[in-house]
């Protein structure tokens, strides 16, 4: 879309909206450049984005939400967990803060919409936009309509009359098709490609593998433990168990969680980020739970509150020492701009050069002039292989465990940083065996840092 210099998206495999974004403040950077962006400018102010300034708008959304339950100090500190998830920590083009935001502001104003007792046209409005961003990103978001239709329902009951409710419902339906249509306006542009990448997106969400679901658990894990650490947890658990949230709010709250498990469980395509989008849901009850232990460190005996004093230091300190530090590691040159440079100055424009590349976008060696042919396996037998570590491909490990689940089918798996995320949130590299490259190849260079690792081969002539 940037290269091309074209507005239109041509990219449908998760929405397409995160792209724009982006988009608009490159272009805007570019007014004031005596040339263009180069590609590691562009990553490094794309990152910048996703990692720091979506996430700062989704705390503050994520403090909203905490107090219309909780007191400010505890809504504060939930919104400062809540920005340091490893699920909220995204990389460059990742749809999922962008679908994380729009979630979050449908939460709030969905949550404002159920607690009001006067019926307001701004909130109905504003539901609807959320969800069509939430939607338009990634579409995974379709399930909201469930818990939609929940409230939809329960403020029908509660309605002053059938024309207030249906004037609500009006603005809500309104705003949704409308901003839908302006985001999605490749998919009525360019209807091939828009099938291609949905049923693309289908077809490999929607294969279920026979008997294992172990998917459910991991899902289940990732979100409980991964979304707010171990911090979260113990929280998340607290909150829980102290309640206080009515029955058909605690039904509203489960709805969009519990199917998206279901859905998305017992699927080959495992992706840990899934998660991300559902994290928000919890907000209530960890704010909750940090709340209890305010109070309990307020009225406690001196040995009980020093504890639990240093528990809730602890649990704001250490995530945003970490996710600092993940930060400034993400402000460094991606291992796929150093292997552009690499291939630049290596290996000979024209030629033909086989990748493993999947869906997450052009390879390295996609640059002007060289012609690229998706061939992990080698049977093209050509003169030059470049190959991401995110990707199957002769060097790599048969057999990576992942969460719960040991994925012997690379082929089907994407692979990305969360993926390789632990059920306490340990991380695993994705390993290469050298011993794997062919007898008629070697490995002429391998570029490891901030990304995935390059790996560049060479035939051997005799």
């Amino acid at each position: 879309m940037i290269s091309d210099n074209d507005w239109v998206s041509n990219e449908f495999r998760a929405g397409g909206f995160n792209l724009y974004p982006a988009y608009i403040i490159f272009s805007f950077v570019n007014l004031f450049q005596p040339s263009p962006l180069s590609s590691s400018q562009m990553l490094i102010i794309g990152r910048l984005f996703y990692a720091v300034l979506l996430p700062a708008l989704s705390s503050i959304i994520a403090f909203k939400i905490a107090k219309l339950f909780v007191g400010k100090i505890p809504a504060i500190i939930t919104s400062l967990l809540f920005s340091t998830s490893s699920l909220l920590y995204s990389n460059f083009w990742y749809p999922d803060t962008y679908i994380q935001f729009g979630i979050l502001g449908f939460l709030y104003f969905a949550l404002i919409i159920f607690f009001a007792e006067v019926e307001t046209k701004k909130s109905y409005l504003c539901l609807g936009i959320f969800l069509s961003i939430a939607i338009s990103t990634k579409y995974t978001a379709l399930v909201l309509f469930t818990p939609v239709l929940l409230l939809l329902s329960y403020k029908f009951t509660r309605a002053p009359s059938n024309k207030v409710f249906w004037k609500n419902s009006f603005l809500f339906i309104g705003s949704f098709l409308i901003l839908t249509c302006l985001l999605n306006v490749g998919a009525l542009l360019r209807t091939k490609s828009f099938a291609e990448g949905f049923l693309f997106n289908l077809n490999n969400y929607g294969s279920t593998v026979e008997t294992r679901y172990d998917g459910y658990l991991f899902y289940l894990a990732i979100l409980l433990i991964n979304s707010f650490s171990i911090f979260g947890f113990v929280y998340l658990v607290v909150g829980v168990s102290r309640g206080g949230i009515q029955k058909l709010l605690l039904v509203f709250l489960s709805l969009y969680p519990l199917i998206l498990i279901m859905l998305l469980g017992d699927k080959k395509w495992i992706l840990s980020r899934n998660m991300t989008s559902v994290s928000g849901f919890l907000i209530p009850f960890i704010a909750i739970g940090i709340a209890w232990t305010i109070l309990k460190i307020e009225s406690s005996d001196k040995f009980l509150r020093k504890g639990l004093s240093l528990f809730l230091a602890a649990s704001i300190f250490i995530p945003l020492t970490s996710y600092g530090y993940l930060v400034v590691k993400e402000m460094s040159t991606d291992t796929r701009v150093s292997a552009v440079n690499w291939i630049s100055a290596n290996i000979d424009r024209d030629v033909v050069v086989g990748v493993n590349e999947f869906c997450s976008g052009s390879s390295p060696a996609q640059i002007a002039g060289n012609n690229v042919i998706g061939d992990p396996t080698l049977a093209q037998n050509l003169d030059y292989y470049v190959f991401n570590s995110y990707w199957d491909s002769p060097c790599s490990d048969k057999y990576l465990e992942k969460g719960v689940l040991t994925l012997i089918d690379q082929s089907k798996i994407h692979f990305e940083q969360w993926n390789s995320t632990k059920l306490i949130g340990s991380f695993g590299p994705v390993r290469f065996t050298v011993s794997d490259v062919p007898m008629n190849y070697q490995i002429v260079k391998v570029i490891s840092g901030d990304g995935p690792d390059i790996i560049i081969m060479k035939k051997l002539s005799y």
